[in-house]
């Protein structure tokens, strides 16, 4: 029987088969840092996947409307501090504008001398008070003045510390002859200085 002889020849040459020895899996090699979610029971196990938050993005849009107002705020607090500069500025330019311009009996005075040599009895008489008005008209001083005509007109200096004040008046005429006179100035209601009164000096 030449298979049997064939299958004992095979077994008598060879000899039995040996068994495989059993290698275990090679584990794959760890990372450092990186955890390893393969223990038993949970090779297939998945790693966790992290909550996605939402935190981050609107701590990032309130801190920048944060600085937004308070650059708002920034911008209005210059704007106020500029406008309240400008009114001082404004407030201080009319005060000392009103004290430039405020009537005074030396302006008065030149007011009435300028007038005079000038010839415009109106502007001159426009100097009188309503008291002396009243005494002589503009047609009766203008006559007495245009007989024989001013040509230089001086005066004193004085303050305006009171309510009425004295000072020197000269008048030099055409005809060579000097008036030496005393003029009184009142202050009327609205604070304009006026010529209240004028007489020779003794």
């Amino acid at each position: 029987m030449p298979e049997e002889l064939q299958g004992d020849e095979l077994s008598q040459g060879y000899g039995s088969p040996k068994p495989i020895p059993y290698v275990p899996y090679a584990s794959s090699p760890q990372l450092p840092g990186v955890p390893s979610y393969i223990g038993s029971g949970e090779a297939n196990a998945l790693p966790p996947v992290p909550p996605v938050l939402s935190s981050p993005p609107q701590a990032s849009i309130v801190s920048g409307g944060s600085s937004v107002q308070k650059r708002s705020r920034q911008g209005r607090w210059i704007t106020i501090s500029i406008l309240a500069v400008l009114l001082l500025a404004a407030v201080a330019s009319f005060f000392v504008i009103r004290y430039v311009s405020r009537s005074t009996p030396d302006k008065t005075l030149d007011a009435f001398c300028n007038a005079l040599q000038q010839a415009d009895y109106q502007s001159a008489y426009d100097q009188f008070s309503a008291k002396l008005q009243h005494t002589v008209s503009e047609a009766a001083f203008a006559a007495a003045l245009s007989q024989d005509k001013v040509t230089a007109c001086t005066h004193g200096t004085t303050g305006d510390s009171a309510n009425s004040v004295t000072n020197d008046l000269k008048l030099v005429h055409a005809s060579k002859g000097i008036n030496n006179d005393v003029v009184m100035l009142t202050k009327d209601s609205n604070s304009n200085w006026k010529i209240d009164d004028i007489y020779k000096q003794t």
